[in-house]
């Protein structure tokens, strides 16, 4: 359920739901190229094993694997669920082998 926790964590974050002094920025943001990844979380590059390790930039990278269609629910009990299905099927799916 950590995976659970942290990208619930980024969605309050970016819908303002809790206050915080982390500040996520969109890749449009930071750029004005029209990328298919313009609306994902902007990571920076780390290159050492303390940031890789960062809570915030985990968070960040599984949220941004989120399908669209998750990331743009409007209510946090929707968001949850849909994650949690997601995290149901994924499991199913690596255990069919």
């Amino acid at each position: 359920m950590i995976k659970l926790d942290s990208v619930k964590l980024i969605y309050k974050i970016k819908n303002n739901l809790i206050e915080s002094s982390i500040n996520l920025k969109n890749n449009c943001d930071i750029h004005n190229y029209p990328t298919r990844n313009r609306y994902d979380i902007f990571i920076l590059p780390n290159t050492c094993n303390t940031g890789r390790k960062s809570l915030t930039r985990n968070a960040a990278q599984l949220y941004n694997e989120l399908p669209n269609e998750i990331r743009n629910q409007t209510n946090i009990n929707a968001f949850q669920r849909a994650v949690k299905n997601l995290i149901i099927e994924e499991k199913n799916y690596n255990t069919e082998y």
